[in-house]
Parts: C-alpha cells; structure tokens; sequence
C-alpha cells in the first residue's frame, strides 16, 4: 500500500535511481577534511566541532538539504510523449551534478509511477572560505561561488531561470513545439511545508474536480429534462388543436343531424299528406266514366264490355298528375331513407369520434401528469443546481483561502527577511560591544583602564559569553573576531562623538561648551 493515492505500482520497476547515498556519508565527505583543519587551530575543547552534521541538522537557521522537484508540463498531457520527458529528465540528471559542482547530490530518482514522470534531487549547498572552518553549507554562497549572480530571493530566481532554461532546449529537441508555461516555485519553503502544501491542493483539486464533475451532470440532466418538457409541451399543444378541431367538427356534424331530422319529419308530414289524400279523395267518380267496347265476331258487329274505362283527357291529365305525386312521394321516401341511413352512419361516427375525444382527453390528462412529475424533478434539479452553485462558492471561498494565505506567506516572507536583517545587525552590534568592552582591558591608549582581578575577568566572560552564543547561533566568523580581536566600531565610535563635549570659536581661542 502506497500513502500516495496516485501511485501506480505497477509501474513502480521503471523508477530510475541515479543516486542513493546516506547524507551524514556526504557531509563526510564534503566537510570533513575541514573540520579536521579547522579543529587542530583550536585550543579549547569546547570550540572543536564533533560532528558537523549534528550540528547544522539542530540549526533553526541553516538547513542540512535542499530538495529539488524537476518535472515537465503536466499529468494530462498527451501520454505520446511520456517516454521523450523521461529521456529529457534523464538527461538533466545525468547533467545536473557537473553544471552545479557546489551541490553535493545524495539522492535524485527519477518516478515514473506516477500520472507524470518527474524528479527528486536531495543536495547539500556548500561553499568554502578563507577564515574559520573553510568548507560550510549554505545555499546562497554555494550559488554564487557557482557563478550566479544576485543576492536572497534574486539569486534563487536567478538559478532557477539558468536551470529551466537548460531542461528547456533539451524539451525542445525532443518534443515538437514545446512551450513552457510560467508556473510557480515551491522554492521558499521547507520540504514538510511544501509537501502539506501539495497534499491540501491536490485535495482540494480533486474536490472542486468532483464538484464540477457532479455540476456537469446535472446540467446534463437538467437539459434532458428541459427538452422532454418541451416535447411534452408540444405534444400537448398538437392534442389540444385536435381536440379543438373535433370540437369544431362535432358541432358541425349536430347542425347537420339537426338539418336531417327536419327534413325527414318534412318528408313524413308530406308522405301522410299524400296518403291521405289518396284515401279520402278518390281519383275519378266512376259514374261518369264511358265504359270501353271492343266489336266481336265474324263480322265485327257485336260490341261488348272489355272491363275497361275510358278517360276523358280532364281525367287522363288529373291521373297522369297523380302519378307523378306518387313517384315524388316515392323518390321523397327513398330520399327519406337514404338520409335516415346517412343519419344513422354520422351518429355513429359522431359516436366513435366522442369515443375518440375522449381517449384524447384521457391522454392529454396522462400527458399532463407526466410534465407535472417532470415539472417536479426539474425542481429537484434546480435544487441540486443550487447546491452545485453553493458548492462552487465553497470553491471560490477557498481558493480566496488560497490566495490570502499566499499574500500572508509573502507578508511572512518579508517580515522573516526584515527579522532576519534585525537578528543579524544584532549579531554585529553584540560582537561590536563586546570588542568595545575589551578595550577597557587591553587597549594600551586612550581607553585603556587599570582593572583590578575581578575586572579583568569580568572583561573576558563578557568576551568568551558573546563568542559562545555567536556560535550557536551559526556565525563563527563573528566569534573568531570577538575572541582574536578588540576595536570600536564605527556606530560605536559616532556614538561616542555624540558624546563628547562640543567646541565654539571666540576671538580666534577655542573653548569647551
């Protein structure tokens, strides 16, 4: 099990160690022949240094390592060029030690099992000197001794600019339009500090990662939704216009049921008419008709009654009237049918397209309550889309949290480098008046004072304490000069001139105020 979530051990084999040394053999062999040197020079045993390891490792103000993190562009980039970024950064390590001769390495690796290759080099600064212990550590002397130039903060970036310069051009030869992105440094903090740093972004990332994620989702969601709705809503719209149009029809096919049954019942009352007329009015009055003969026999002299009657041409035109009554009475009648027939037919298909409206109707009351469930858990959305909404105000909320602690670690930056400037005038102005203090006893001029025993070595603990906590407190060259050297400095000497009485001109004789 890994502590680092992001670690892919199956990829763990294709590590790359250039170095693996233990530190304290490096400051053996870095420092030691120095601090053999520098310990016989001592006579007091308190003075000699027994391990210098221990010694800059308990330090508040010198750190024992420095840690560099080398990596090109980011996990997400297009993997074709994992293997060229490794065959970069192998040749930057491969560099690094011969381009920085003042940085001692004792562990760079080169991790591949992670979302982007990336290296780790462990160094110890140092630089020598011409007084005291010769060889010591300390970052910003190393650089210079190295050729950088600049002082504090400017020297860091100065390097830092020498450094990403050169794993730039050997980028470029490999991967085709390289570009470098001007990204921040973790170069002002300690190693723990800078790897909390790194474990409390990498969360938050990965929660404003999930948060915008979840936030994609739902918008997804909501747009499904959206567009069902609408769907819902136009089909709801089509139903209604048919709705409508049936409507319209349906009255339309009553007028007509309306108009059918009128003229039936005209036609029946016409009918009856009729009938009755032909029952109580007879045709002809057979009383006045001439009966039809016809001659018979051999002869044709006999006449007799065939049965029949004939009709006066009066009559002849009334029954030829009547006749066609009848036949208007019959096609009238067929009519009548016809239309009850048709009748019939529209009521049933009045009928059916009631059936029909009414499943319509039903529809749309179904298609209504699924646009209201749909109208429901689109307000459901809306509520995740507010707390999507509030989860990206915790987002800003913290990389404002972010951005303040960035400021407040610049502030801090500044105030350290101020304090750092007090602690060190400190420093000087604690050595100054002890050397001060020692001109009471050993100056052979002006200062000089006959002290008796007890002064004489009140003269010296003040001497031996200043150069005991100047070395604890890391600055050797300080105590070398408080133990070998006695003077007065010039803010000293200003103060004492301050002091002394002053002098005014009268009549070309000088007088003391």
């Amino acid at each position: 099990m890994h502590g680092n979530p992001y670690i892919d051990p199956a990829r763990s084999h294709q590590n790359i160690y250039f170095i693996q040394k233990d530190i304290k053999d490096v400051y053996q062999d870095v420092f030691q022949e120095a601090v053999k040197a520098y310990n016989a020079k001592q006579k007091r045993k308190d003075r000699k240094i027994i391990n210098y390891y221990e010694k800059i490792h308990k330090s508040e103000k010198t750190h024992e390592q420095r840690e560099l993190v080398v990596a090109i562009g980011e996990g997400k980039d297009d993997p074709q060029y994992r293997e060229s970024k490794k065959e970069v950064l192998q040749r930057y390590a491969e560099a690094f030690q011969e381009r920085n001769p003042y940085l001692a390495v004792y562990n760079m690796v080169l991790h591949d099992d992670e979302a982007n290759p990336h290296l780790h080099i462990n160094y110890v600064p140092h630089f020598t000197c011409t007084r005291g212990l010769t060889k010591r550590v300390g970052m910003d002397k190393a650089l210079q001794q190295q050729g950088v130039e600049g002082k504090g903060i400017e020297l860091i970036a100065n390097w830092r600019i020498q450094e990403t310069g050169y794993i730039e051009s050997l980028a470029k030869e490999k991967i085709p339009k390289f570009e470098r992105a001007n990204v921040g440094s973790h170069r002002y903090m300690k190693i723990p500090q800078y790897k909390e740093y790194a474990e409390t972004k990498s969360v938050m990332e990965k929660q404003v990662q999930e948060k915008e994620t979840h936030l994609q989702r739902v918008d997804h969601v909501i747009k499904q939704v959206e567009e069902k709705v609408k769907e819902l809503q136009t089909v709801q719209g089509q139903l209604e216009q048919i709705v409508r149009e049936q409507q319209q029809e349906r009255t339309v096919l009553q007028e007509q049921v309306g108009d059918t049954k009128e003229q039936i019942t005209r036609l029946e009352e016409v009918k009856e008419q009729v009938e009755k007329d032909i029952q109580g009015f007879p045709l002809f009055d057979m009383r006045s008709l001439k009966a039809e003969t016809e001659t018979i026999g051999l002869l044709k002299k006999k006449e007799v009654k065939t049965g029949n009657y004939v009709l006066t041409a009066k009559d002849a035109q009334k029954l030829s009237n009547r006749i066609r009554g009848v036949s208007s009475i019959k096609e009238g009648l067929k009519g009548v049918a016809e239309s009850k027939s048709l009748l019939e037919e529209r009521e049933t298909y009045l009928n059916e397209r009631e059936e029909l409206i009414h499943q319509k109707e039903l529809d749309i009351s179904y298609k209504e309550l699924e646009v209201n469930q749909r109208e429901r858990n689109l307000i459901g959305k809306e509520a995740a889309i507010e707390n999507g909404q509030t989860w990206w105000k915790e987002k800003q909320e913290l990389q404002e949290q972010v951005n303040l602690l960035t400021v407040e670690n610049s502030r801090l930056k500044r105030t350290l480098n101020k304090v750092n400037e007090m602690y060190e005038g400190l420093k000087m102005s604690f050595a100054n008046v002890a050397k001060a203090v020692g001109m009471m006893k050993y100056s052979k001029k002006e200062y000089g004072q006959p002290l008796n025993e007890q002064g004489n070595r009140l003269v010296d603990a003040i001497a031996n304490y200043t150069s005991h906590w100047l070395r604890k407190m890391g600055n050797e060259d300080l105590a070398e000069k408080v133990d070998k050297e006695i003077g007065l400095s010039k803010g000293i000497q200003q103060s004492i001139q301050v002091l002394e009485p002053k002098k005014e001109r009268d009549r070309g004789f000088d007088r003391e105020m």
